[in-house]
């Protein structure tokens, strides 16, 4: 059941109802959902593959539809399939849509493809010169193929980069403009000999035409980040849960998400971390009312000199400015180095004789730069002794710190060889990652993974050689749930809630096989911790429970 319910004349509020389910969706995700539901039904009619992408698969995955704070749909197809969508739409698409590609749009300087719905408005500040293509839309991502030969490769990358630079006048697109500063100035000698709409044709045609003789990966046409795919993820489309609806999402779901968003994918960031986008809208009013009024108030030559004047400038800065970044980070970097060598607290003796909570509190500043962005992106390493990383790493792993455990250990092995304990740390790293994401794949479909019994041994053998350890007390717990009861099942949540007391996820498990063995008090106690979880697979389900919803078992 689909019910329209107006609020006032700028907002309408879509509620969409599945038997105990219900999505209440923003103005602007109802008319999302509108476009998202319309090219599937097109791309269904004509055996076109597409897939959700970014956000929206990650939505589908924690939360079966929008992100709560999401403010966009995001889909991605190939480029052939992308070519039969634009035939198909000469007849299929809705007189008030349109399909808004830098070709057919002088204005909208980016590659990336809109689907727009015209009666609504959406602006963002990158819109501020268009005049036309500024309503609601979701973005389309074409999937280019990438040449697997590693010069042609690098070369390709890096004209990728100087066209989207080119391509827009308004601002800096992507921040390794500063490693191919020197391409983007020859194509700028180029346009001035032979004209740029010659010099973009020809690059176009070499980016998004031209079929490189081998690949095994795509290139995501999205300007603001490189983000490279291998082909096999996307493969059948799977089919989830989005707002009631059945949606195609990679046949490797949670690959991709580990690809696009790391280990940490599962869970929510804090408030401080969630994307959103900055724009003025409306859901009911066409955006040509508003050009009517806004285009007269703005001098658009001087508005456009004045842009790529400070265009110019942020290009003469990105190398100078990129230096003195890193030039910053190798500073801290070094500082944090004479800290550990001064200051007896943080020597191996001193870290070594710590609980693994309070070494990792100790450390935190160090932690906090090592893996940060910055540092992994600039190869920039904080020089410890091996003998104290891989105290760290140790603790970090008993932890169920296994995703910054993995960032530390890559930036290590960067370095050069690696002493007997950092291998060591590195088996077991290898071990957690593998279970942890042997339950993840489960979740999405038991029948891409192994069968449990097969299973069984690795995790047996993984907590004999490393008891206590966080994320494999959850690998158990979840096991447990997953097999026959066992009399052990009652000893084990308690031990598991013993060793890790204010874990939420400890406590939502063991929760679950307390509340299969019968004791629904102590379970329900222990799902009262694990509603401060930041896991959305877990949130999904407790909201769920209280919903009197479905029963994942």
């Amino acid at each position: 059941m689909v019910t329209w319910i107006i609020i006032d004349t700028y907002a309408v509020l879509l509620i969409v109802c599945f038997g105990k389910e219900v999505f209440d969706l923003t103005p602007l995700q109802s008319r999302m959902l509108e476009l998202v539901l319309e090219i599937d039904e097109i791309c269904k009619k004509h055996n076109i593959t597409y897939y959700l992408t970014g956000g929206s698969v990650l939505g589908a995955v924690r939360h079966k539809g929008f992100i709560p704070w999401d403010d966009d749909v995001d889909i991605m197809m190939t480029r052939d399939a992308f070519r039969q969508f634009c035939k198909v739409c000469e007849t299929e698409m809705r007189d008030d849509r349109e399909i808004i590609t830098m070709i057919n749009t002088p204005c909208h300087t980016k590659i990336t493809i809109k689907y727009m719905n015209k009666n609504t408005s959406q602006f963002f500040r990158s819109q501020v010169l268009d005049y036309t293509g500024c309503g609601i839309s979701l973005d389309i991502m074409i999937l280019d193929p990438l040449p697997a030969d590693p010069e042609a490769k690098e070369r390709h990358i890096a004209e990728w980069v100087v066209y989207n630079e080119l391509l827009t006048p308004f601002f800096m697109v992507n921040e390794r403009l500063w490693k191919y500063v020197d391409l983007y100035r020859q194509y700028e000698a180029e346009i001035k000999r032979v004209g740029k709409e010659k010099v973009m044709a020809d690059l176009y045609h070499r980016l998004f035409e031209a079929e490189p003789a081998e690949s095994n990966q795509y290139l995501y046409r999205w300007g603001q980040q490189l983000l490279i795919y291998d082909r096999d993820l996307m493969g059948t489309p799977r089919y989830m849960d989005f707002c009631g609806y059945s949606l195609p999402c990679p046949e490797k779901t949670v690959d991709f998400l580990r690809a696009t968003y790391g280990d940490n994918w599962i869970y929510l960031p804090d408030e401080a971390n969630r994307e959103t986008h900055t724009s003025n809208m409306s859901p009911t009013m066409p955006y040509v009312n508003w050009l009517r009024d806004i285009r007269p108030a703005i001098d658009s030559e001087k508005a456009l000199a004045d842009f790529v004047a400070r265009k110019e400038w942020n290009v003469q800065k990105a190398i100078p400015a990129h230096d003195v970044q890193v030039t910053g980070y190798l500073q801290t970097a070094l500082l944090t180095e004479l800290e550990f060598q001064a200051d007896p607290k943080l020597s191996y003796e001193a870290l070594a004789a710590l609980s693994a909570p309070e070494l990792l509190t100790r450390v935190d500043n160090y932690l906090r730069t090592q893996i940060s962005g910055p540092y992994l992106k600039n190869d920039i390493y904080v020089r410890l002794p091996d003998n104290t990383v891989a105290l760290i790493l140790r603790a970090l792993l008993k932890q169920g710190e296994f995703a910054r455990a993995g960032k530390l250990l890559a930036a290590r092995a960067k370095q050069g060889a690696m002493t007997d304990e950092l291998n060591a740390a590195n088996a077991c790293f290898t071990t957690i990652r593998s279970l942890v994401r042997y339950f993840e794949d489960r979740y999405v479909d038991e029948g891409d993974v192994e069968p449990l019994n097969e299973m069984a041994p690795k995790l047996t053998a993984a907590l004999t050689a490393y008891p206590d350890h966080l994320n494999l007390l959850r690998c158990e717990l979840q096991y447990i749930l997953l097999s026959d009861a066992a009399d052990t099942d009652e000893a084990t949540a308690r031990h598991a809630v013993a060793a890790f007391p204010t874990d939420t996820e400890v406590a939502f498990w063991a929760g679950r096989v307390l509340e299969r063995c019968g004791h629904t008090d102590e379970a329900a106690a222990l799902y009262q911790t694990a509603s401060a979880t930041s896991n959305g697979v877990i949130l999904m389900y407790l909201s769920e429970k209280n919903q009197g919803g479905i029963n994942h078992d």
